[in-house]
């Protein structure tokens, strides 16, 4: 007489929200990663970055507190919410970055023919 081993595989409705956890599980922090090299890329400067991502921390807890209020859980599309949350976070501050560059009496970007210190690409802030 052979045993035979069953088991329980949860699949169909309970199998797409978990494969999809589990890829933004993985996205997110890629985002935020990619977000921070662009930022470099466009500032050349750490200190810009990361004053550009200060935002982000805010706009989330405000996030948080709008599920909360409104008596939604957290799902898969409010996930991908606030991933467009986290960008608009950034633009944001992206805007405020320039606006205190430019009222600093700083040039925020020149052409590479006008910079007195061009930098290696080319282009970008002087």
């Amino acid at each position: 007489m052979s045993r035979s081993v069953y088991g329980r595989l949860k699949a169909g409705e309970f199998e797409g929200p978990r494969l999809a956890k589990e890829r933004l599980e993985v996205i997110i922090p890629i985002s935020l990663v990619l977000i921070m090299v662009l930022l470099y890329w466009l500032f050349n400067s750490l200190r810009d970055s990361f004053l550009a991502l200060v935002g982000i921390p805010f706009a989330v807890s405000g996030g948080v507190l709008a599920l909360y209020f409104t008596g939604l859980d957290f799902s898969i599309s409010s996930a991908i919410g606030f991933v467009s949350l986290f960008g608009v976070s950034v633009m944001d501050g992206i805007l405020i970055g320039s606006l205190i560059t430019i009222r600093s009496g700083q040039p925020a970007w020149m052409p590479p023919n006008q910079c007195s210190t061009p930098r290696p690409s080319g282009c970008g802030r002087c």
